[in-house]
């Protein structure tokens, strides 16, 4: 998960460029190459997610048309 404090930045997907302003969200798939560039007002942002040394592997459910997240059972839980 990455969340963007944006003032002004330019985010790059792929060979897509997208204006990111107060009030924009975007979502960027795992296997997806991004970048980006902070505007003149600059952004704050945080990284969350993965292992140390593993790669992050995201649940079925983030996918577009994925299934729907189950809650844990209560013997789960």
């Amino acid at each position: 998960m990455i969340a963007f404090d944006v003032n002004s930045a330019t985010l790059f997907v792929d060979s897509d460029e997208h204006t990111l302003e107060p009030g924009v969200l975007a979502r960027v798939g795992p296997a997806q190459k991004r970048r980006v560039l902070p505007g003149p007002d600059g952004f704050r942002m945080v990284a969350v997610g993965g292992r140390p040394g593993e790669a992050y592997t995201p649940p079925a459910w983030t996918e577009l048309g994925g299934p729907l997240p189950v809650p844990p059972s209560p013997d789960r839980a």
